[in-house]
């Protein structure tokens, strides 16, 4: 960058600047109304979803995972 287009910002000011920005966006409640507010994000309920599906069917129908030994003390 040079000097002619005026002073480097630093990554610590674009941080700074940036969480600035937002907290006033929330003080004045702009983020209140967007779309899906206040419900879960289907995306990370699919990602959730097909992990536990994986999950189960690594179980064997009684409940221990498959090769290995249930405890029996």
């Amino acid at each position: 960058m040079s000097k002619s287009d005026g002073p480097e910002i630093t990554e610590k000011a674009w941080q700074l600047l940036t969480e600035c920005k937002i907290q006033a966006a929330e003080e004045e409640g702009l983020f209140l109304d967007l779309p899906g507010f206040g419900k879960p994000l289907k995306s990370i309920d699919e990602e959730v979803e097909a992990e536990l599906q994986e999950l189960r069917s690594k179980r064997q129908p009684n409940g221990t995972p498959n090769g290995s030994v249930p405890n029996c003390n």
